[in-house]
């Protein structure tokens, strides 16, 4: 399984390449009123509005910094009710590729709820990598957050 690895503070995280289309460097967001801290907006790809979470706010509690190493993973995921939906993850500390392989990947038995995302690890010969769920980011609150936004916008 071939992810991008990054890094927050001494944690180090992995995403299945599977999941990404494209990586991007930072770029100009809609904010979203009314929405948690950890949802930045919305951007535009290619005449389409995808959502952009923070996952340093996410896990964190503090905004994704500007420096050489922060990236938007364009990612596809499914959300609560199957379908498939285009995501943005911001996040600081990218550092490239790693390999790893299958059996090095081990399933958490904690259902963790304030991040669901967070269930597997990899263990390899460096220390561990939390590996990330990309269908548990796309939640039922980013679901019903964006669901009223284009209400709204349709409604003008």
């Amino acid at each position: 399984m071939l992810c991008i690895c990054f890094h927050l503070k001494q944690q180090n995280y992995a995403v299945d390449t599977g999941y990404i289309e494209r990586v991007l460097p930072r770029m100009p967001v809609e904010p979203l009123d009314g929405a948690p801290p950890w949802l930045c907006g919305v951007f535009d790809w290619q005449g389409h509005a995808i959502p952009l979470v923070d996952f340093c706010m996410l896990c964190k509690g503090h905004a994704s910094r500007a420096l050489f190493s922060t990236r938007v993973m364009l990612l596809h995921c499914r959300d609560h009710l199957g379908q498939e939906q285009q995501l943005g993850l911001l996040t600081e500390g990218v550092t490239g590729t790693i390999r790893y392989r299958l059996e090095s990947v081990h399933r958490l038995d904690l259902h963790l709820v304030k991040a669901p995302y967070l269930a597997e690890i990899i263990t390899d010969s460096k220390g561990m990598v939390q590996l990330l769920d990309i269908d548990q980011l796309y939640n039922q609150e980013l679901a019903d957050l964006l669901r009223k936004k284009e209400q709204i916008i349709a409604d003008s």
